[in-house]
């Protein structure tokens, strides 16, 4: 439990690390919580855990997503991206929030497939899956709120599709939220 905190310095080397010695599992508990303001996190699925109820807050303009293995209860939030994408944004998540109202030239592109074990909330800025196809779950919750955009598609061809596995009672595209299809491929919307 607790919150561990990396704050920024000017060399941005501040970091904490999970895979230096291999054995070693760093969990974090149903009630932690790590927040990168601006450093490093670095963690293999093996070696770093967020266990249901805990969080990793990625308030910072760029940088990595920690590589973890994510519980489905868990939330991933990411609240600083202004004019630099995340990396490491792909593989398995819980709950995954973009809330970047800041959001400048950043395409808010994901860096690769995603699957969302529980719910995708787009809550301000722009997040766009780059061409990469997003897969959720019956159970979870896709939100799109007011303000917010939500990008499919890279241009061109690309045949990704709206995030599959989400059900039509649990998609929620808000009054005021926009939804941009960028491909020359057919798409089809139905069940929203």
């Amino acid at each position: 439990s607790g919150t561990l905190v990396i704050q920024p310095n000017a060399n941005l080397n501040n970091a904490f690390t999970t895979t230096t010695v291999a054995s070693t599992i760093v969990t974090v508990s149903s009630t932690g919580q790590i927040q990168n303001n601006g450093g490093q996190v670095n963690g293999s699925a093996a070696t770093l855990q967020f266990a249901a109820g805990s969080s990793y807050t990625h308030a910072m303009d760029g940088g990595s997503i920690p590589i973890a293995s994510w519980n489905a209860n868990s939330t991933c939030s990411i609240t600083g991206i202004q004019n630099a994408n995340p990396g490491g944004l792909a593989g398995a998540f819980g709950n995954l929030v973009w809330n970047c109202p800041a959001q400048a030239s950043a395409s808010g592109a994901l860096s690769g497939t995603l699957t969302v074990n529980g719910n995708l909330s787009i809550l301000a800025g722009k997040m766009s899956d780059e061409g990469n196809q997003i897969t959720g779950n019956a159970s979870g919750l896709l939100s799109v709120a007011s303000g917010a955009t939500y990008q499919i598609g890279s241009g061109g061809s690309s045949t990704n599709t709206f995030p599959t596995g989400f059900t039509g009672p649990n998609i929620s595209l808000s009054a005021g939220s926009t939804v941009i299809y960028n491909s020359s491929s057919n798409q089809t919307v139905s069940g929203v």
